[in-house]
């Protein structure tokens, strides 16, 4: 019998497992396991039931025409729904970041005898551009872009010349990408002093 509907087990088993283990998240159940094979059994007889023979009755042209209108409908909506909507709060976001990226790019960042602190980091730091420099007014140099990784902070310790001259370097870079042992020496052997 499993042998008759295991390609039907096979394509059912994944998300009913998925659905309980999210479901059932916060419970932690003895019998979860058993009842999750139970409802794929149940899910998958369902599934050869209205599908498998509903399909091999499905002869009538009304049926074929429903479907196909369907189809063109959801390919119509699916083409014409707008590609980018941002909401207000996204607009602001990006608003902010390109201007805090034009202030730590434009001269107000230059390093003085004053700065005792490296911020270093990604857009996420770079939307607290302004919380930085007011935390820390004079103290601090914020050197911060999007898209950047944690893979590129070799090359990103290395621009900065006078690292000696800090107090504290402040990484906050995204974990995107394979930190390898060899940038890990090579940020260590930059930072030892």
């Amino acid at each position: 019998f499993v042998g008759k509907i295991s390609y039907e087990l096979y394509l059912v088993h994944f998300p009913v497992f998925i659905a309980l283990t999210n479901l059932f998240k916060h419970y932690h159940l003895k019998y979860l396991d058993i009842a999750g094979l139970f409802t794929v059994f149940l899910c998958t007889l369902l599934m050869i039931t209205f599908f498998r023979k509903g399909v091999q009755k499905m002869r009538s042209p009304k049926i074929w025409t429903a479907m196909a209108l369907m189809i063109i409908g959801v390919s119509v909506l699916v083409l014409r729904a707008p590609a980018n909507r941002l909401t207000a709060d996204q607009n602001q976001l990006q608003s902010l970041l390109k201007e805090n990226s034009s202030k730590a790019s434009a001269g107000e960042n230059q390093l003085s005898q004053e700065k005792k602190i490296l911020f270093i980091g990604d857009s996420v730091m770079l939307g607290a551009y302004q919380e930085l420099k007011e935390t820390f007014p004079k103290e601090a140099l914020v050197d911060a872009k999007e898209s950047r990784q944690i893979t590129a902070i070799p090359e990103i310790l290395k621009e900065h010349k006078d690292l000696v001259s800090y107090q504290q370097i402040v990484i906050g870079l995204g974990t995107n990408g394979v930190l390898t042992d060899d940038a890990i020496e090579q940020t260590m052997s930059l930072l030892k002093d």
